[in-house]
């Protein structure tokens, strides 16, 4: 092809990367100190006879010629005819090769198919222009024209590979230039190929290397500022000479652009291949055009690429270049595939500690013989390909209607997933983003919503999330307000750095008793010291209610009432992290009274009034917020809603029954709540038989048997059908009764401050020589306002005495005696928390370490379980000890502790388990027992226990991947 080009430079250059020694250490391989060239510097000997042929010295060591009349060596301590510029690689000596001639020698090490890279150091005498012809077992590797450095300018490297064919090989440097060309030689070295050099043809998208399914750092079009798109990635384009991005890469000389090259290339890769850029200056040897690529990863392995197009149809003198990243080099030809067709090199790296990688591009000939680069990638080596994973998916809510709703979702995987939204599991059109949002929503828009979600890699479907949608109400949810002043009082504020000082407004359409301590989540910044915790159910704010000591209240008038309708009332709530619980009641008109009770600090929890017939058209609605113990507490309010409930609505579940442990003798309640049009009745099952007159949402049971344990549920009816709730398992234990929690009297009430707790001895006190452990003082720090967890009427903090304040550092080890004389040790299962000031080192039963986790503390419990099964109890007294370290030269100390659950049978009745495995199969035998036990098993020891269905001894099932816990139980 003939086209009009203007002139300019050649372009040099070489690659540079940072390598970690380590991965440079696991790239060559242990078996590359192995393989040898003999005298790769040509100093076993100095030749002094002008001008330094070996046909007039000696032979040089190591390599042989059939032209001792034109090669040899500079002479030592004098001037020489050919390695008369440059500085010498290494050593003194340099080889030199006239035109017609070559050194041979043989590498020996190798391995049979096996790849190998030399690299040699050239040069040329001065206004010379010879070839090197390297060949390896008669077979050409590699084949161009070497050009002088001039002055003291370093020599050239020419590096190449081959594969061996067996453990030695033939290696011939030849010089076939005509005429007095003199060709350098110096400093070989050989390696195994660390295989991170690759080059192939490059015509369009698919032989480009560009795939999705990798993560690309850097994709870059030069010469203009067109982008492109390459099989779905995209090349940002970079016009301009010496293209560069801030904190993505620099290029250096390349300081011309050449712009409508006319190529084979077609595709996307049409856009990459228009234009060009390079150097059009001389870049000595020793110098370098460079690409630094920036922002990377340290330790992370990446695969860089450039493109490049046939200048003209290959020669051995234009287009050659040595590309280099650290020390592993490869020389390498533009013009490889011939004019006008595309070519692309890839080298693969580690990234080291600061970030970068510099790809280095040295020309053989620096005489501006231009290698042309038209842009460059690179990706990660290894494919995040992954199906999608929906990792937070849509949230259910009730909400007025009349507000904004805004469901939202996130799904991993690689590619980037797409979505599409469903309401009742049609596709909603337009809604393919990771939000949806319906600016006011209404009844009919009321259902279920899903997100689907697909890349190139599979699918996934979003569990439904429903929506339910109350009458209309302003600002249920309190969005319509902004309040900038922090901390978001409707008071007086005093503004931090993010906000100014000053009044917030009232929140609209609500009364506030105290509008100097309630008001909502600040929206400037986001923060909030009130809603400081959960996800907030609907929009990005929150009603708060702060008080100390007298009850404050927010409330409002509903309306939209059909009188003679049904109705139920739900809200969300939530309270302050890290601060004491407030009680919330609520209150609708007569006809809807929700008590006053503790409000959890977390998540926010949806609270369901029970269905009401509405007397009125509007009701006045509030909330009353108050603080046990006239502590600092914080109630949160979200989303209020009063929805239909119209005839005929089926029963649904809104709170299950809980499962409980209880002792013989004591009394247990169950309760549920189910809702559904009226009239409901209900009806308890235990073991899906009716209990007699159990005919409420509230189930009590009293003076507790063994024969009361099992499965409880509440079914419920209406016209509209049925429903049950989920069993309720209920333990029946036979309380160890020597258990009891510290700061307890025989009754299992608390004792008063300053009392010795006579269930528990310091049987280890560094602070005093004394065994008592005394119930410590509760008016002051650091239990009266925390940060100890607050005393309680069955359990109390103990130590070595009334105020530790200045408690000794060491060990302490407190003792309860548990008596099992008549019991079956066999049968024992403790389940229990605790805390300690510092931390609660180990339990021992009866000096044994039990293997339960360490108390990390004083601010929450950690829980501990202790079993017959694996503890070392025994049929008599038995010693629990807890171990406390007070790690403060001058600090507080203490051990709480609160036995949840026990159980011991007595001897006579316990059953006797042995558990075997064969294979696959699992055996489980047992004697002994009250006809009234069961096999029973469970996925941790604290349970939940459930009966295993039809079992008898021996009992035999398959081994799982999950691990189960048997037991023969009530």
């Amino acid at each position: 092809m003939h086209r009009t080009r203007s002139k300019f430079g050649r372009f040099p250059g070489r690659i540079k990367t940072w390598i970690p020694l380590a991965v440079l250490a696991l790239s060559i391989g242990p078996s590359a100190l192995a393989q040898t060239i003999p005298n790769p510097s040509f100093e076993a000997e100095s030749f002094s006879v002008f001008p330094g042929y070996i046909s007039e010295n000696v032979p040089i060591t190591g390599w042989t010629t059939e032209f001792p009349g034109s090669t040899g060596l500079n002479p030592a301590g004098g001037e020489s005819s050919f390695a008369n510029n440059g500085a010498i690689p290494d050593g003194n000596n340099v080889a030199f090769v006239l035109g017609g001639s070559s050194l041979n020698t043989t590498v020996t090490g190798l391995t049979a198919g096996k790849v190998y890279s030399v690299t040699v150091r050239v040069n040329a005498a001065t206004e010379q222009v010879p070839n090197i012809r390297a060949t390896v077992d008669s077979a050409d590797i590699l084949a161009l024209s070497v050009y002088p450095v001039g002055g003291t300018a370093a020599y050239m490297y020419v590096a190449f590979n081959f594969t061996a064919a067996a453990t030695t090989a033939s290696l011939s440097l030849a010089n076939d230039a005509g005429g007095d060309q003199t060709l350098l030689i110096d400093a070989l070295t050989i390696a195994e190929s660390t295989g991170r050099w690759t080059t192939d043809a490059w015509t369009d998208d698919a032989t480009s290397g560009i795939d999705p399914q990798y993560v690309y750092t850097h994709a870059y079009n030069f010469g203009s500022a067109n982008n492109a798109v390459i099989n779905g990635v995209p090349f940002t384009g970079v016009a301009g000479a010496n293209p560069a991005v801030a904190g993505k890469f620099t290029a250096t000389r390349f300081g011309n652009v050449f712009n409508g090259d006319a190529n084979n290339i077609t595709g996307g890769s049409r856009t990459l291949a228009n234009d060009f850029v390079y150097s059009g200056a001389s870049v000595a040897s020793g110098e370098y055009q460079s690409i630094t690529l920036e922002g990377l990863t340290p330790g992370t392995e990446y695969v860089a690429t450039l493109f490049t197009v046939g200048w003209e149809n290959p020669d051995l003198g234009a287009r050659w270049a040595t590309f280099s990243v650290g020390n592993d080099r490869l020389t390498w030809n533009q013009d490889q595939y011939e004019n006008d067709n595309g070519l692309r090199l890839s080298y693969r790296y580690v990234v080291g500690e600061d970030g970068k990688a510099v790809i280095n591009i040295a020309p053989i000939n620096p005489a501006n013989v231009s290698i042309h680069i038209y842009g460059f990638s690179n990706r990660e080596s290894i494919s995040r390909n992954q199906p999608p994973s929906i990792t937070d998916g849509p949230q259910g809510v009730i909400v007025a209607a009349g507000q904004r709703l805004e469901l939202s979702t996130s799904a991993s995987g690689f590619p980037a997933p797409a979505y599409q939204w469903r309401f009742n599991g049609a596709d909603i059109s337009g809604a393919t983003a990771s939000t949806y949002t319906i600016d006011a929503i209404s009844a009919a828009q009321a259902g279920e919503y899903q997100v689907f979600v697909s890349n190139s890699q599979g699918n996934a479907l979003s569990a439904p999330a429903t929506v339910v949608v109350g009458l209309p109400m302003s600002n249920a949810s309190f969005e319509a307000d902004e309040f900038l002043s922090w901390p978001g009082y409707s008071g007086d504020n005093p503004g931090n750095a993010s906000t100014p000082p000053g009044f917030n407004v009232p929140i609209t359409d609500w009364v506030q008793s105290s509008e100097e301590r309630s008001g909502i989540n600040p929206i400037s910044n986001g923060q909030s010291p009130f809603a400081d915790n959960g996800r907030i159910p609907h929009g990005r704010q929150v009603a708060f209610l702060q008080s100390i000591d007298s009850p404050i209240t927010l409330s409002r008038t509903v309306s939209g009432l059909t009188t003679g309708s049904q109705y139920y009332l739900h809200y969300y709530e939530n309270s302050r992290a890290a601060t004491a619980q407030p009680t919330l009641a609520v209150q609708l008109g007569d006809v809807v009274t929700i008590p006053e009770h503790l409000v959890p600090s977390g998540q926010y929890v949806g609270v369901y009034s029970d269905v009401f017939t509405a007397p009125a058209t509007s009701l006045d609605l509030t909330f009353t917020k108050s603080s046990p113990n006239n502590v600092d507490t914080t109630a949160l309010v979200d989303s209020v809603a009063l929805v239909p409930v119209p005839s005929g609505t089926a029963p649904f579940i809104t709170r299950n029954p809980q499962s409980a442990a209880a002792y013989v003798g004591g009394s247990v309640t169950f309760s549920a709540q189910v809702l559904g049009s009226l009239p409901l009745s209900y009806q308890w099952q235990k073991d899906g038989e009716s209990i007699a007159g159990a005919t409420s949402p509230v189930l009590v049971l009293s003076d507790l048997q063994s024969s009361a344990a099992g499965a409880y549920t509440l079914r419920a009816a209406n016209s509209g059908g049925t429903n049950t709730t989920l069993i309720a398992r209920l333990t029946v234990n036979e309380r160890i009764a020597s258990l009891y929690n510290t700061g307890v009297d025989n009754s299992y009430v608390s004792l008063p401050d300053g009392e010795t707790d006579g269930h528990y001895q310091l049987i280890v006190n560094p602070h005093a020589e004394s065994t008592a452990a005394i119930v410590q003082d509760s008016t002051v720090f650091p239990i009266v306002a925390g940060p100890w967890l607050a005393d309680t009427e069955v359990s109390k903090w103990i130590g070595p005495e009334f105020n530790t304040v200045a408690g000794a550092v060491g060990l302490y080890t407190y003792r309860i005696t548990v008596d099992l004389t008549g019991r079956d040790p066999r049968s024992v299962f403790i389940r229990g928390q605790w805390a300690s000031d510092n931390a609660g080192r180990d339990i021992l039963v009866n000096g044994v370490p039990s293997g339960n986790s360490q108390s990390p503390g004083f601010s929450s419990y950690t829980p501990f379980t202790l079993s017959g099964t694996n503890q070392t109890f025994v049929a008599r007294l038995n010693n629990l000890d807890f171990i406390v370290e007070n790690e403060t030269a001058v600090g507080y100390t203490g051990l709480r502790v609160e036995f949840l659950e026990s159980n011991s049978l007595p001897a006579s009745s316990a059953a006797t388990l042995q558990i075997s495995l064969s294979g696959q199969t699992v055996t489980v035998t047992w004697t002994g027992g009250s006809a009234s036990q069961k096999l029973q098993s469970a996925p941790n020891l604290s349970g939940p226990w459930t009966d295993v269905t039809g079992a008898s001894s021996p009992y035999t099932t398959t081994a799982g991947a999950t691990p189960l816990y048997y037991r023969v139980g009530p």
